[in-house]
């Protein structure tokens, strides 16, 4: 089900597999706050639809902000989706070999200090990371 279509990104949402789906494809040329604005809609539809696995595709997306400026808007989205349900999130891993090493580094860093206290896994493909999504999780409340 579509929930969202712009020209910077597609949100989509499978009920089926709970599978909520947020597909960048230009973030190029817009301004910080349009950014998070998207996200803020993305958290908006993981609380209404109580969703428990995302897949973020930006593999294809040009993004030009500063890598600070990437971590800020990286922390806050974390830290909104913390206040939610999901247990999974499966990225798909950008083109770009520098920005990859840089979004690499920085989730690293988020995870040592506690700021993803569910699963995420990047993958190369998004058949990779559909099927990794659709394995069961188990309870997640006996692996704390």
């Amino acid at each position: 089900m579509r929930l969202c279509q712009n020209s910077t990104f597609s949100l989509d949402y499978d009920a089926a597999s709970d599978i909520l789906h947020i597909n960048y494809t230009d973030l190029q040329g817009l301004s910080l706050s349009d950014v998070m604005y998207s996200l803020q809609l993305l958290v908006e539809a993981i609380r209404t639809y109580q969703v428990k696995k995302l897949l973020l595709d930006l593999s294809r997306s040009i993004i030009e902000v500063s890598d600070d400026k990437n971590k800020a808007i990286t922390v806050q989205f974390l830290s909104d989706l913390i206040l939610t349900q999901v247990q999974k999130v499966a990225r798909i891993q950008r083109v770009d070999p520098h920005v990859e090493k840089v979004v690499q580094t920085s989730l690293e860093h988020l995870k040592e200090v506690g700021l993803i206290p569910f699963q995420l896994q990047t993958f190369a493909s998004k058949s990779d990371a559909i099927a990794w999504l659709l394995e069961e999780t188990g309870n997640l409340a006996s692996q704390l």
